[in-house]
């Protein structure tokens, strides 16, 4: 098994936060992480730091206004990572390890599907629970976030008064034929076309599962949580999800 991450965009962008994400696992992850990055300047910075990197080509999109293919390296680093190494954990750069990796990591993961994102929830008022709290919001941030809940009301698990999805924070595969198939359904859906990743793996885990109890049992990994409790009523969730061992959480 190995952990692979990605990076393709500005390291610049978000007020370096995504610089700041790569410098903390750089000083602190023991994974010996392997890196697929899009971008020359990306690439020669990441190896810098120590990272094994492969060079992916250029990626040169918005976030907003190509939504609809801008996580698709994500997606592309998986497949590629499985194919290389057959079996994979995919980490964002704000999924930080908890626990030292053991056998029963291993064993833990195994037990469930060849794919596995665990689930997160949004409130189904969550725009004008972030409007109220962020006033100053930048207009591009909103039409990020009208677009986002536009896609939720279409791709969710119902739960109470929540919108329920998976979080590709954390990415476990272990078959081309599940990432391939995933990547499929998002490039033949012309309704994906934000968070596809989230959103397109909604519709895959359907094909099997019907309600959250069934996702839980299939495709909810036992190893990673997918925001701590403190993210709208995530603590809630947590406690109808499968009992586990955090080795990985998604910040």
């Amino acid at each position: 098994m190995r952990f692979i991450r990605a990076y393709w965009g500005k390291l610049s962008s978000f007020n370096s936060r995504h610089l700041e994400e790569i410098l903390h696992i750089k000083n602190t992850s023991k994974l010996n992480d392997y890196v697929y990055v899009w971008g020359t300047g990306n690439y020669n910075y990441i190896k810098s730091l120590g990272f094994e990197c492969e060079y992916m080509g250029e990626f040169e999109y918005d976030y907003l206004h190509n939504s609809d293919i801008y996580m698709l390296p994500k997606l592309w680093a998986i497949q590629s990572g499985v194919s290389k190494f057959n079996e994979v954990v995919f980490l964002d750069w704000d999924c930080l390890q908890k626990r030292e990796l053991d056998d029963t990591f291993y064993q833990l993961l195994r037990s469930r599907d060849t794919i596995q994102m665990p689930l997160y929830t949004y409130p189904h008022n969550y725009k004008e629970q972030v409007y109220k709290e962020w006033k100053d919001i930048p207009v591009k941030e909103k039409e990020y976030i009208e677009k986002q809940y536009e896609g939720l009301t279409k791709f969710n698990y119902t739960w109470g008064d929540s919108f329920v999805t998976p979080n590709a924070g954390f990415i476990y595969c272990s078959d081309s034929t599940s990432i391939n198939s995933l990547v499929g359904i998002i490039k033949q859906n012309n309704d994906i076309n934000i968070a596809i990743e989230e959103m397109g793996f909604l519709e895959y885990s359907k094909q099997y599962c019907k309600s959250i109890e069934e996702y839980s049992l299939r495709f909810e990994p036992l190893v990673a949580s997918a925001k701590e409790s403190t993210h709208f009523n995530q603590g809630d969730l947590n406690k109808i999800l499968p009992t586990k061992t955090i080795y990985f959480q998604h910040i």
